[in-house]
């Protein structure tokens, strides 16, 4: 079962998906803390009562919060988990 496990993990097919999944999860829950400036906190809270939280949003009609804000979004979130690559040039 473990060698099945390993093999899957090298399947692209399988790894691939794994990765925009958990991207898509972690931006999701990071966005509104920590990728947003303050100036733009304002909209998103609007935005969650329209599609998450409000009392005119139906069941299973909700939207993720990735399907809606856009790559300058997602590139901050990059931005902000991984070290600048000066930081790992030596001299």
């Amino acid at each position: 079962m473990t060698c099945l496990v390993r093999n899957s993990l090298r399947d692209p097919q399988v790894v691939l998906p794994t990765i925009v999944s958990g991207l898509q999860v972690y931006f999701d829950k990071a966005l509104g803390s920590n990728l947003l400036y303050r100036f733009e906190r304002p909209q998103y809270a609007e935005i969650r009562k329209r599609y998450v939280t409000g009392p005119t949003v139906q069941v299973s009609q909700e939207r993720e919060m990735s399907s809606i804000y856009g790559a300058e979004h997602l590139l901050r979130m990059i931005g902000l988990s991984s070290p600048p690559v000066t930081a790992q040039i030596s001299h």
